[in-house]
């Protein structure tokens, strides 16, 4: 009986013969700056992480990732990392999945004290909630953090949105980068996501001030 590594390997391998021949006479340019066994694994991994194994295969998304890749490729968009690329698209397009199965319908109530947010994140990932089913009282809380944030510099805002609105690891909000052109180094974006909190956790104590 095969181990768990080989079988993930000629499942790889399986991808590969069977879509390998159309996405070098398509994308004849990925074939030396994508490594298929890589992104094939991760997305694997990912499916795995969300418990959408059952339901969705990596193919698939990789398919979307090639369908948005081409996309990019016909508006002449520069890509400087391909495969960190695809890899935080497939993880996009598995989010999007995620929350289209599971949406979210519980919302936390954020206190008036600007420290919490440094001790607890889900406090800024709330602002992102799609949710209806919550109180008038939440809804306001959820607007005064909305408005926090929206005075923040927006390469603070989008660090801590990736950072604690969608929950990525340092290494991928660095492949983030990466695949904007912009080679940051881990330490650095933690000590930038650090000052981010702290001026947000300013900027949110100000408007408490100013309502009293």
């Amino acid at each position: 009986m095969k181990n768990m590594k080989e079988q993930l390997y000629v499942k790889t391998q399986s991808f590969i013969f069977a879509h390998m021949e159309l996405l070098r006479r398509t994308y004849p340019e990925l074939d030396t700056v994508v490594n298929w066994n890589s992104l094939y694994k991760n997305v694997q991994n990912r499916l795995r992480q969300f418990n959408m194994a059952k339901n969705y295969k990596s193919d698939e998304i990789i398919m979307e990732v090639l369908t948005r890749y081409d996309k990019k490729v016909k508006k002449k968009e520069e890509i400087p990392n391909v495969e960190a690329w695809m890899k935080l698209t497939a993880l996009n397009c598995i989010r999007e999945l995620n929350r289209q199965e599971y949406p979210v319908t519980a919302f936390r109530k954020i206190p008036h004290d600007p420290s919490d947010f440094e001790t607890d994140p889900k406090l800024v990932k709330s602002m992102m909630s799609n949710s209806e089913d919550i109180t008038d009282l939440e809804s306001e809380n959820r607007s005064q953090v909305r408005k926090a944030m929206s005075k923040l510099p927006s390469y603070k805002r989008e660090l801590l949105e990736l950072r604690i609105v969608q929950g990525l690891s340092w290494n991928e909000i660095a492949n983030h980068y990466i695949s904007k052109g912009k080679n940051i180094k881990v330490a650095t974006l933690r000590k930038r996501k650090e000052r981010a909190l702290e001026e947000l956790r300013g900027v949110f104590l100000e408007m408490i001030r100013e309502d009293k």
